[in-house]
């Protein structure tokens, strides 16, 4: 009998030891953070979106959990999108439809074309430090206002046009917070980077916002739109921020889901056919791009 209880005693324990082993395997250390934006770009309208990205040292996630005021685009609520450099992939799952598709980084070769480039010079700049700011999500904060007065070169399809703008900027920046080293390295590989943050340009003359990561960002921006000024205020806040396990499973499809893999089939489109496609488009899209800024 005393054999029996050691053995099941013994068995016990390899059991407990293979389970954590499984739960620490199923599980990758990282960044949680979730970020509201809220943009008014004319008087009563306004439009949302809060993002949940959860990133690790190999993987980006980004959720959309809320859009309103942009339309159609609200259906989006819900999807998510996983980079994966290590195997060379993007997922885009939607819940909604209960599918997936993967494609491969060929794709966003593909796509660049018909995807914004931006430029800026910057003419006029000045920094000041506002002092202590109020405690974010439990970190110390400190304040700072940018101005800067900046021209933004557009570029789609082969065409630019030209924004001129004047920037007011006020950031709450967290000294002690730096998680932009684990998106920046996944993000950087697709072209995307500045990604999942919610920076501002300190290039130029002057001095630049100290390291840290800016939990809450106020920006006015104001232009001329058909010979009259405009404003738009533009504001993004770190609602939730977490560094610690985040299950693996996040970053995959429910096994319930259908999923169309695309790399093959993007293979054969001939290259340069966006190209082509973009640059016959390009002016009146570089235009129209232009006045809806």
């Amino acid at each position: 009998m005393l054999s029996l209880r050691r053995a099941v005693s013994s068995s016990l324990g390899l059991l407990s030891v293979a389970v954590l082993s499984t739960v620490v395997q199923a599980q990758t250390v990282g960044w949680t953070f979730t970020t509201n934006m809220t943009i008014d770009s004319a008087p009563g309208h306004r439009s949302s979106m809060a993002m949940r990205t959860q990133a690790t040292a190999d993987k980006v996630r980004m959720e959309f959990v809320q859009i309103s005021g942009g339309g159609d685009i609200g259906q989006a609520e819900g999807m998510y999108m996983v980079l994966s450099p290590r195997d060379s992939t993007m997922l885009m799952v939607m819940p909604q439809q209960h599918m997936a598709t993967i494609t491969g980084t060929g794709l966003l070769g593909m796509v660049k074309p018909a995807t914004a480039a931006f430029k800026h010079h910057v003419t006029r700049k000045s920094f000041v430090d506002l002092g202590p700011g109020e405690r974010l999500l439990g970190h110390a904060t400190h304040r700072y206002r940018v101005m800067t007065t900046e021209t933004s070169d557009i570029t789609i399809g082969g065409q630019t046009c030209t924004q001129a703008s004047d920037n007011d900027t006020e950031v709450w920046i967290a000294p002690d917070v730096d998680m932009q080293p684990a998106v920046q390295a996944v993000a950087s590989q697709y072209g995307m980077a500045g990604i999942g943050g919610a920076g501002i340009d300190t290039t130029g003359n002057g001095p630049s916002l100290p390291k840290g990561t800016a939990l809450r960002t106020v920006m006015i921006l104001t232009r001329q739109h058909a010979g009259a000024p405009m404003t738009m205020t533009m504001k993004f806040e770190i609602v939730e921020l977490s560094h610690g396990p985040i299950d693996n499973a996040l970053f995959s499809v429910p096994a319930d889901y259908k999923t169309m893999d695309t790399r093959a089939m993007m293979a054969d489109v001939p290259a340069g056919m966006m190209d082509s496609i973009m640059n016959a488009q390009g002016s009146n899209m570089a235009k129209k791009l232009c006045d809806s800024q």
